[in-house]
């Protein structure tokens, strides 16, 4: 969370070309960014509500049929967000998509969370692995079998690039029978 800016004298929008005398000096020697989180924080101690429909109206939510509009009505989130030219994944199991039961060999499990990245980013917009840039990668248990079947669906989703891939090993995830779950980042150009 950004840090809550006090302000001495009220202060007009970061857009404005000059300050005047109802702005406070030391805000508009800052740079335009610092002005604005000034201004927002301001705002939102007014009128937190209108602010935040300000400032979260540019993003776009996505959640595929079958588990994605489940996991929105049963967890409450949404499966990816558009924030301009970047479509921002939740984590995928190694689920099927439909009925939401997961593939219980661990190579089946990977090859099915790659499948569904693949259907988020394009239901979100975009066209599937090759925009992809970021990966995260958590796995229950992390092992060269694991990081083996990773990589072979790296080379067969990504073959003409290599994105950057933070892989962690953890004790669970977010349901019982879920030993792996992949988050990506795309860039969509406009």
């Amino acid at each position: 969370m950004l840090p809550h800016y006090k302000l001495s004298a009220p202060l007009r929008r970061p857009t404005d070309p000059s300050p005047d005398s109802s702005c406070s000096r030391n805000v508009y020697s800052a740079t335009p960014s610092k002005r604005f989180i000034a201004w927002y924080f301001l705002k939102t101690e007014d009128n937190s509500q209108q602010n935040q429909n300000f400032i979260m109206s540019h993003l776009q939510y996505f959640s595929y049929k079958g588990v994605g509009e489940r996991n929105r009505q049963k967890f409450k989130y949404s499966q990816a967000v558009r924030i301009g030219d970047r479509i921002e994944c939740a984590g995928q199991g190694g689920w099927n998509r439909e009925t939401g039961e997961f593939y219980r060999e661990i190579n089946e499990q990977i090859d099915q969370a790659f499948a569904n990245v693949e259907h988020n980013l394009k239901d979100a917009g975009g066209e599937g692995w090759n925009q992809v840039f970021r990966v995260n990668s958590y796995h229950v248990p992390i092992n060269d079998e694991a990081l083996a079947a990773m990589v072979r669906n790296f080379e067969k989703y990504m073959p003409g690039h290599q994105p950057i891939w933070t892989c962690v090993g953890v004790t669970r995830l977010g349901e019982d029978d879920m030993r792996v779950e992949i988050e990506v980042v795309a860039h969509v150009p406009n």
